[in-house]
């Protein structure tokens, strides 16, 4: 038994799903995947890691510049990478819920 706030709340997501599915598939993988999860997470674990370096392991915090820089591309490749991938799973999931809740309306 479904109530009213229920339908309402299930109407809400279904059409933020739909504006956001217009965008299409690209947009959403890369701009979640990127931006909003491979960014922040890379920022976050360089930091972690200068921060233990700075600490803890002062013979690599004293080391080069350019294996810091180099730490950087590779965390925000890897990050950027497995947000994508995340992403990409989630548009799959969320587009067979979709399906099935348009499929279960129509009957």
């Amino acid at each position: 038994m479904t109530t009213e706030k229920q339908k309402s709340n299930s109407r809400k997501i279904r059409d933020k799903w739909i504006k956001t599915r217009s965008k299409g598939k690209t947009h959403f993988v890369l701009v979640n995947g990127i931006l909003f999860q491979g960014l922040p997470m890379a920022i976050f674990f360089l930091l972690i890691s200068h921060t233990y370096n700075y600490f803890y392991d002062q013979t690599a915090f004293s080391s080069s510049s350019n294996i810091f820089i180099i730490k950087i591309i590779v965390n925000l490749l890897i990050w950027s990478l497995a947000g994508c991938v995340i992403n990409w799973l989630l548009w799959n999931e969320r587009e067979n819920e979709f399906s099935q809740d348009i499929s279960f309306e129509s009957r």
